[in-house]
Formats: structure tokens, C-alpha cells, sequence
């Protein structure tokens, strides 16, 4: 019998943004919307000392994406919130989508600059080299995204993972996970979202309504153990809604 497993891979967090016409669009408009989306995305790598101890002088990078905000005059970043679960990280780089680097911090300043978290939402104040060359999108009004609908996921790009792109996905329902509320979505294309695409914008008709924190997997190998290696990740991702009032 096969087995689900939930894997914790990245926020879907579905932020409130405000979008001045989330109507049908024209083709030019959409095209217009996707460079939007890529001008408010940040690609994050987060450093650390390689915990394989065998390995001396060695790196862990941990992957993620981020989505540049305006709310009430001040720009925030909108990412996932496994980072704070890196204790040992030494080094965080922001990079647009493209894999421009922008700035280089250490992990602490990174920490002093979170404003907000919660089980699967991160809200910090980026360094200005982050937000000088981008394009923040404003957050003022939560639009409504129902069961059906379809929604625009950023991940990062196959094959080098260093650069970002854009897929589509429909809401399937509206769930709850870890106590909070979550968007079920599946990818259209039928490919998996991956370790380092967490944080990831969810966008709806050009409004920016989530990011991506969790996928699923299922065994391949039948096992009395949830050993990983078993498993393969499916076309399912799950979202953790935004807070209605940011900080």
C-alpha cells in the first residue's frame, strides 16, 4: 500500500495584496503581470558550516524565494519560515530573479530584521540593496481566491536552480495545516515543487496571494519505514494564509 508523506519544504503563505484589477485580462496584460512578478521576486541562499563533519572547510547552502512587498509605506519581505530553524547559518545572500547577486548579510543581522513569524509565515525588513533594483507590490486589501481557480507559483528553474520562473496551478481546496489555514494546490504541468523553491510567490491575476510551504510525496517502495529515499514528491503543494493585519 502506498503512503503519503507531508514533507515541510517551504511557506505557501497566502499574503494580501492589493491588486487594483484582479479582472479577466487581456493577453498583453498577463505578459505584463508575469514581469511584475519576477521584478517583486527575491531568490535567498542561506549558508552555513557543513554539519558532515567529514567534510572540513565545506558549506551547507539552503534554498529558498522571497516576494518584496509595500504595506502602509514600508517595504517588507515576504518568505518562508524554515529559516529560522538554521541555528548554525553564518551567511544569507539575496539575489533577483535573474541570479544578480544584491547583498550579502550575516545571519544576525538577518534575524534582527524579522518582524513577524508564525508557523508558516517569515515578514522581514530586507537590506536596501534588495529592494533599490526591484519592484515591491503593494499590500492593503486580501483578494478572495476560491476552490478551481487558477494561480501563478515562482520556483526555481530547472536545470541550475539559480534562476526564476513561473508555472501554473489550481486551488483544489482550502484546508488547514499545522493550525493554520492553507490553499491545496496542483501544478498544472504535473511536476513536483522542489526543496528551494520554498517561499516562493502565489499570484492571482496579478495580485500576490501566497508562497509556497509545503509539498507531498508518495512511496515508491512499499516500507514499514518513512525512509525518504522511498518517496518521490508529487504535483501537490500546500499555502499558509497571511494574517489579515501585517505587522
Amino acid at each position: 500500500m502506498q503512503k503519503t508523506l507531508i514533507i515541510t519544504l517551504a511557506i505557501v503563505l497566502l499574503s494580501s495584496l492589493l491588486c487594483s484589477a484582479c479582472t479577466q485580462k487581456s493577453p498583453s496584460q498577463k505578459i505584463e503581470d508575469l514581469d511584475m512578478i519576477r521584478r517583486a521576486t527575491v531568490l535567498i541562499t542561506v549558508q552555513a558550516p557543513n554539519p558532515d563533519q567529514s567534510t572540513e572547510g565545506s558549506t551547507f547552502l539552503a534554498y529558498g524565494v522571497g516576494s518584496l512587498i509595500q504595506y502602509q509605506g514600508e517595504i517588507l519581505l515576504v518568505t518562508h519560515n524554515h529559516w529560522r530553524t538554521l541555528e548554525d547559518a553564518t551567511l544569507v545572500k539575496f539575489y533577483d530573479a535573474d541570479n544578480n547577486l544584491l547583498k550579502v548579510i550575516i545571519k544576525q543581522r538577518f534575524v534582527e530584521s524579522i518582524v513577524y513569524a508564525d508557523a508558516g509565515t517569515l515578514i522581514l525588513r530586507p537590506p536596501q540593496e534588495v529592494i533599490d533594483p526591484l519592484v515591491p507590490v503593494s499590500v492593503e486589501e486580501i483578494p478572495q481566491v476560491a476552490a478551481g481557480e487558477t494561480v501563478e507559483i515562482v520556483y526555481r528553474e530547472n536545470p541550475t536552480r539559480e534562476t526564476a520562473a513561473i508555472k501554473l496551478a489550481v486551488v483544489e481546496e482550502i484546508d488547514t495545516y499545522q493550525d493554520e489555514p492553507v490553499f491545496k494546490l496542483r501544478s498544472l504541468d504535473g511536476q513536483a515543487i522542489q526543496p528551494g523553491d520554498s517561499g516562493g510567490g502565489i499570484w492571482h491575476d496579478g495580485c500576490l496571494v501566497g508562497n509556497t510551504w509545503t509539498v507531498t510525496a508518495k512511496d515508491i517502495i512499499p516500507s514499514d519505514e518513512a525512509n525518504l529515499e522511498n518517496f518521490v514528491y508529487t504535483d501537490t503543494s500546500y499555502g499558509a494564509v497571511l494574517p489579515e493585519v501585517l505587522p
